[in-house]
């Protein structure tokens, strides 16, 4: 398995949580992809905070004015069975990654 196989059965696996109403603050969106050169992509799952008002909780004003938050969940890290590997987009974006032994 790559890369693809891992993001995009994470991200099913995510859409049936969504599905039974288990994601209450997030929604699941299409597998980010990142690309340094042609050749060199990677793949994760990926989930975006729910716009204020919608389920998300409510704390204050301020949180309406913000951009939803979006994460990767990426699985390709660590060996099978392990807890994935959550992040904010932004930093996966730019290479960033577990320090995983």
């Amino acid at each position: 398995m790559d890369c693809i196989d891992h993001s995009t059965s994470t991200t099913r696996l995510l859409q049936l949580f969504e599905a039974r109403g288990w994601l209450r603050w997030h929604r699941v969106l299409e597998p980010a992809r990142r690309a340094r050169f042609i050749l060199v992509q990677h793949f994760a799952a990926q989930l975006e905070e729910l716009p204020f008002g919608e389920s998300a909780p409510q704390t204050d004003a301020t949180a309406e004015a913000l951009p939803p938050q979006r994460f990767v969940i990426d699985t390709w890290f660590v060996d099978p069975g392990q807890p994935a590997v959550v992040m904010p987009l932004e930093n996966w974006m730019r290479g960033d990654g577990p320090d995983v032994d």
